[in-house]
């Protein structure tokens, strides 16, 4: 190979090279490398039912994946119609979810009744007797998170 050929090769490559550099994001005119920001996860959605029981809790667990905002809804709770029920989030600890955020008590709604910010790991969301019920109550609870 010439050493013409050679140069036009090298010239050729190093083309190819800034070239494929610019259209990958390349240098900014601040000197650095541009990134797009990374989407923030889409948030979960979890539905639990269960009953309570007169004078008694009930609860499930769920996981959080990564930091952000959980909200908790009692979606529906009956009969009676109307009843109010003692919603709280806990931390699941021997087979109990144990008390960090509530209680509120309230009645079934659309419209979260608890809103906070989680850190990743293992949650539980009670739902409970708020003093009210004469007979067990079946309830739906959801929790959006990330």
């Amino acid at each position: 190979m010439r050493d013409s050929d050679r140069a036009a090769l090298a010239a050729l490559c190093l083309a190819m090279a800034v070239g494929s550099f610019a259209a990958c994001g390349g240098a900014s005119s601040g000197g650095g490398v541009t990134t797009s920001p990374s989407p923030s996860p889409q948030p979960k959605t979890e539905t639990f039912n269960g009953t309570v029981a007169v004078r008694a809790c009930s609860s499930n667990n769920y996981t959080v994946g990564t930091d952000g905002e959980v909200d908790v809804t009692l979606t529906a709770a009956a009969p009676p119609a109307n009843v109010s029920m003692s919603v709280y989030i806990g931390t699941p600890l021997g087979g109990v979810c144990s008390l960090i955020q509530g209680p509120t008590v309230t009645p079934a709604g659309s419209s979260p009744q608890i809103t906070g910010n989680s850190t990743a790991g293992t949650y539980c969301v009670g739902v409970c007797d708020a003093g009210s019920q004469t007979a067990p109550v079946n309830y739906t609870v959801t929790v959006q998170h990330p």
